[in-house]
């Protein structure tokens, strides 16, 4: 299932078909250097701050939907 998220005690809001994957992407992407989003903002921050990265659900969302119908309701 996927929908809309925040992460917990970082100011993000992102959207995703499904949320279990999209938070071993986020991990991924705060805990290996070579990935290019690496270095983002919120990744440093996640690492400075020793955030366990949390997704808070917003709202979930039909499956079916498109990735740009989810950044559409990510950002309502």
């Amino acid at each position: 299932m996927g929908g809309v998220y925040k992460i917990k005690d970082v100011d993000y809001i992102g959207s995703c078909k499904c949320f279990k994957e999209r938070l071993r992407t986020h991990n991924v992407c705060l805990t290996v250097p070579s990935k290019k989003e690496y270095n983002a903002p919120r990744y440093k921050f996640i690492r400075e701050n020793n955030i366990t990265i949390e997704l808070i659900i917003l709202e979930e969302c039909d499956p079916n939907l498109t990735t740009r119908e989810l950044e559409m309701r990510e950002q309502n």
